[in-house]
């Protein structure tokens, strides 16, 4: 059995670059349906046509960044930790970890109340 699928661009722009000419690009367009809208706030990352990324919340040892992936239209939260030289980035202590769990309770809250929101609009 052979399957047929289309990716969809990321990008205006890609869109136009696979379509050729202007009335293919309207018909392709169409066919698309809506277009996914990247959430307030969010930056484009350098290098990237697909992944958003907002604002982050930065604490001693850890940087939780949200993000947005145009090409799936769905929003997960990167984690990064920082230490010190000499420092373990395995270990927290209790307030530290209460903290980071606090900052991505709210971040988790937010990407979910956006998606509860886009569904009540129909987006």
């Amino acid at each position: 059995m052979s399957t047929n699928a289309i990716k969809r661009p990321a990008t205006l722009r890609e869109l136009g670059d696979m379509a050729g000419d202007f009335p293919t690009f309207m018909r392709m367009l169409d066919e698309l349906g809506p277009w996914p809208i990247p959430p307030v706030g969010f930056a484009m990352t350098k290098g990237s046509e697909q992944r958003w990324i907002g604002n982050d919340v930065v604490n001693r040892q850890y940087i939780v960044t949200p993000v947005w992936n145009a090409a799936t239209n769905s929003r997960s939260i990167d984690l990064w930790t920082s230490k010190e030289p000499g420092e373990s980035d395995t270990h927290l202590m209790p307030l530290q970890a209460i903290e980071l769990a606090a900052d991505l309770l709210i971040m988790a809250k937010d990407a979910l109340g956006t998606a509860v929101e886009e569904d009540k609009d129909g987006n």
